[in-house]
């Protein structure tokens, strides 16, 4: 009996022994410093490759003199709808930036945004920074787009066509195509596609001359086919092939009903693109000297 209560003595010893371990290890935790807002620095723009996606590049920099971990974080701007970013925990050193890339969904066409925020867990602290967006005006910007965008695709879908079909013009070689605008429902709102744009290797034009004469998809009408050509320009340089970042952002500028001018990127698939460079090697070398 003796054995058996010296045995429950010990074992109610290890188990106060394990709560104050647990105790202490959890004071230890929460005795890690959280450095104050203005010790932290969150920024968020847009670069030039990332044009025609929802990425928004974003940053935590630690001003404080002891590393943080960030682990989470995510933009709060009612003008858009917000995915949260999930960041390793490594530690960000001193000075050193924990970047990662905010996402933004369907945009809210109908709020008033107040100024941008970014919601993070420094440290496991909740913390609500004020947010710096390098480009001024740069999410009212994206909003506006987003909202044409989501009012064409409520009208029509829109979709360019690249054939294997070759057409010249003085000796330019380019492949035939449409710009196709279908509604899934009848009458819808009238849809204008007032431009084209290619690229600085690419041209994309009307089948005939080289602007388009605006054309609309009527209310009554079901859809909408605009004939276009794509080409080579005259930017044959090894420096202008190497340096261009975007060949393949083609655009399509629509007005939906008396809405802005809006323009819609696409991107032919990868057969597509590679077509392409084939027809702009070979246009190219006629140009070189024999």
């Amino acid at each position: 009996m003796r054995s058996a209560c010296r045995w429950a003595g010990s074992v109610a010893v290890l188990l106060l022994l394990g709560v104050a371990v647990a105790c202490g290890a959890d004071s230890r935790e929460q005795q890690v410093p959280t450095p104050p807002a203005g010790e932290l620095n969150a920024s968020a723009g847009q670069f030039r490759f990332d044009e025609g996606t929802r990425n928004v590049p974003t940053g935590i920099t630690n001003n404080s003199t002891e590393p943080i971990r960030v682990t989470s974080a995510k933009i709060s701007w009612d003008g858009f709808h917000w995915s949260v970013a999930k960041l390793p925990k490594d530690p960000v050193l001193p000075d050193q930036t924990a970047a990662f890339v905010s996402h933004f969904g369907r945009a809210n066409c109908t709020a008033r945004p107040s100024a941008p925020r970014l919601l993070a867990v420094v440290n496991g602290v909740r913390r609500d920074l004020r947010l710096h967006v390098d480009e001024p005006g740069l999410f009212e910007r994206l909003r506006t787009s987003v909202c044409a965008q989501q009012r064409l695709d409520d009208a029509a879908r829109l979709r360019m066509s690249i054939s294997k079909t070759v057409v010249h013009d003085n000796g330019v070689p380019f492949y035939a195509g449409t710009v196709t605008l279908r509604r899934d429902q009848v009458p819808g709102e009238p849809v204008t596609v007032v431009d084209l744009g290619g690229s600085v290797i690419f041209n994309v034009l009307p089948q005939e001359g080289r602007r388009l004469r605006p054309v609309q998809l009527t209310p009554g009408a079901a859809s909408l086919v605009v004939p276009i050509r794509v080409g080579p320009t005259n930017n044959c340089t090894a420096h202008t092939r190497g340096n261009t970042s975007q060949p393949f952002l083609f655009s399509v500028f629509t007005r939906t009903g008396g809405g802005p001018v809006h323009r819609t990127i696409t991107v032919p698939d990868k057969a597509t693109q590679v077509r392409l460079w084939g027809l702009l090697d070979r246009y190219c070398a006629t140009l070189e000297p024999h």
